[in-house]
């Protein structure tokens, strides 16, 4: 499977919900820009079955708590 915003690169995260991938630089980056998108769960309010062990659920939960911190 590709990634979701470099077409070009393998994926190492995988959102089994939508078939989605996305590659290390996605999963590694700190930006959120057109350059740099990010590996983020599309539907984080919504039930999946595959949350339990869905590493890009995890990601996006990783990212919203250092976010938090990082502003207050």
């Amino acid at each position: 499977m590709q990634c979701k915003n470099h077409p070009e690169r393998d994926a190492v995260a995988i959102c089994e919900k939508f078939g989605v991938g996305y590659c290390t630089a996605c999963c590694e980056s700190e930006k959120i820009d057109e350059d740099h998108p990010l590996c983020y769960c599309t539907s984080p309010n919504v039930h999946c079955k595959f949350r339990p062990q869905c590493i890009v659920y995890h990601h996006s939960k990783k990212r919203s708590r250092e976010k938090k911190s990082s502003e207050g």
